[in-house]
């Protein structure tokens, strides 16, 4: 079992896409609450210790899923926030949004679980920002070795530092997996190291 085990709120207001994030979210092994409500998402937000969020981005009734996944991300830095759309935001919208590190899904709710998972392997391996890891893409035999920096939730990456000075920044949603303190991952990003 999971050393650690994320609790997510589902914020919309049809109870169909409620009922198979609840669904999809359980099933991969994390505690789900639900609201069909942006105000009360947003109170739940602050009051709560939620490690996740899926917002709706078109609710019923003000404010509306962008609302408050920015002013969550104000209350909340570190919350891992999904908008769950069918549409996409647009304009000065769309830029805010991307600044703040949130992640957009389409009614998607298989990618939204993906995107959890890559969030909190980590976390839930017991691997913490700092320890040194082993790295191995997918393709190769040979990996790594390398400090964990952290997940930073504007960008949404996880970083680490390798001893040539030079780090490695791996996006979650794109496939990664932790296997005995060896992450196994398809698709990164080379960087000059600042520690």
């Amino acid at each position: 079992m999971d050393l650690f085990q994320p609790h997510i709120l589902i914020a919309d207001d049809d109870p169909d896409t409620i009922e198979l994030l609840d669904f999809k979210l359980r099933g991969a092994d994390y505690r789900v609450d639900s609201t069909d409500d942006g105000q009360k998402a947003l109170f739940e937000i602050r009051q709560n210790g939620y490690h996740g969020a899926v917002l709706d981005h078109n609710f019923m009734q003000p404010p509306n899923g962008a609302s408050v996944a920015l002013d969550a991300r104000a209350a909340r830095p570190e919350l891992v926030i999904v908008l769950n759309s069918s549409e996409s935001a647009e304009g000065e919208e769309l830029r805010r949004l991307q600044e703040s590190g949130v992640y957009f899904s389409h009614k998607d709710a298989d990618r939204v679980v993906v995107y959890f998972n890559g969030q909190f392997a980590l976390a839930r391996a017991g691997i913490l920002s700092g320890e040194r890891v082993l790295l191995r893409n997918i393709n190769e035999d040979e990996g790594l070795v390398a400090t964990y920096q952290k997940r930073l939730p504007e960008e949404g990456a996880h970083y680490f530092h390798l001893s040539n000075g030079m780090g490695i920044s791996i996006v979650p949603d794109d496939y990664f997996t932790v296997e005995d303190r060896t992450i196994i991952y398809r698709g990164s990003r080379l960087f000059p190291a600042v520690l």
